[in-house]
């Protein structure tokens, strides 16, 4: 896998997965992000219920989203977001 992804990559992964997963890990990577909120703005965006044209009065909680709804099935370790259903 090193030679697919970089050895950061991979070692985030193993620190997450087995070592016996390590076959899944281009299905399971998502990307490397600040936060977990980063990438529930950047996944709901990608996924067009978020427009760029909102009002800049609206404010949305990406970590409560992170954290209620995606972390249970996304896993955040060190920048790295893995999918934990590959």
């Amino acid at each position: 896998m090193v030679e697919e992804y970089d050895q950061e990559t991979v070692d985030a992964f193993l620190e997450v997965f087995d070592m016996m997963d390590v076959e899944h890990l281009s299905d399971a990577y998502y990307g490397q992000y600040d936060s977990g909120a980063e990438f529930a703005q950047n996944m709901v965006s990608d996924m067009g219920y978020v427009h760029t044209d909102l009002p800049y009065w609206i404010a949305i909680d990406w970590e409560k989203t992170w954290e209620d709804g995606l972390s249970w099935d996304y896993t955040f370790y060190d920048g790295f977001v893995f999918c934990n259903h590959y």
